[in-house]
């Protein structure tokens, strides 16, 4: 739900700034790719932090605790591997990792909204009785 709650405002804004500036027409295509790169790099930014603290804690060495659970012996959560990777390394430590991030969130996002939208106006194009012009 993170990477959701920033991937649809980031291209809705993209694409109304990218629009309402003349830089690309309304529909099209060169719209939706522009607008969904720009989606999957905000979606990168803003889960990034999150992605990076869940890897430490799975990668950390563990022990068995006294109750028998195991236990990881660097972060005992979330927030404090946050805050430790914040202490030793600053903000860019929360960054470690987003080409990789970027580039496994990046295709799904352009497609998955470039498809959207251009299958919303072809359906749209059909209820009206036209033919679509797919530019590129």
């Amino acid at each position: 739900s993170m990477g959701s709650s920033v991937q649809l405002p980031s291209y809705n804004f993209t694409k109304t700034q990218l629009v309402k500036n003349g830089i690309v027409p309304a529909d099209s295509t060169w719209t939706f790719l522009l607008s969904s790169t720009v989606s999957g790099m905000c979606v990168c930014l803003a889960m990034q932090p999150a992605d990076t603290a869940l890897t430490r804690m799975y990668n950390q060495p563990t022990i068995r605790g006294p109750d028998g659970r195991l236990q990881g012996t660097l972060y005992k959560n979330p927030i404090d591997c946050l805050w430790k990777t914040f202490q030793a390394e600053g903000v860019y430590g929360w960054y470690k990792g987003s080409t990789a991030h970027f580039m496994r969130i990046a295709p799904h996002t352009i497609v998955t909204l470039t498809m959207n939208d251009i299958i919303i106006g072809i359906y749209k194009d059909f209820k009206r009785g036209r033919q679509r012009d797919f530019d590129v």
